[in-house]
C-alpha cells in the first residue's frame, strides 16, 4: 500500500474588527531606545508593523505555513 502526501499552503484570514473614529487625525508617538522590538498591529484590517532604527514602521509581510495532509 502506498501513501502520498500532499504539500499544500494555506493563509489563516483573521476575523476584522471596525473601531468608532474620531473627527480629527491622532498622532501616536513612541520614544524608545530599542525601536525594533516595538510592534504595531492594526486591529482593523489585521496588517501588522515593526519599528526601525530611523523612526519608521516597517511592515510585516504573513508567513505562510505548508501544511502536509494525507
Amino acid at each position: 500500500m502506498r501513501i502520498t502526501m500532499t504539500l499544500r499552503t494555506e493563509m489563516i484570514m483573521r476575523e476584522s474588527f471596525q473601531f468608532p473614529e474620531t473627527l480629527e487625525e491622532v498622532l501616536l508617538v513612541v520614544k524608545t531606545l530599542s525601536p525594533t522590538k516595538w510592534l504595531l498591529v492594526d486591529r482593523e484590517t489585521g496588517q501588522t508593523y515593526q519599528g526601525n532604527p530611523a523612526g519608521h514602521w516597517d511592515k510585516l509581510e504573513p508567513k505562510h505555513r505548508d501544511i502536509i495532509r494525507p
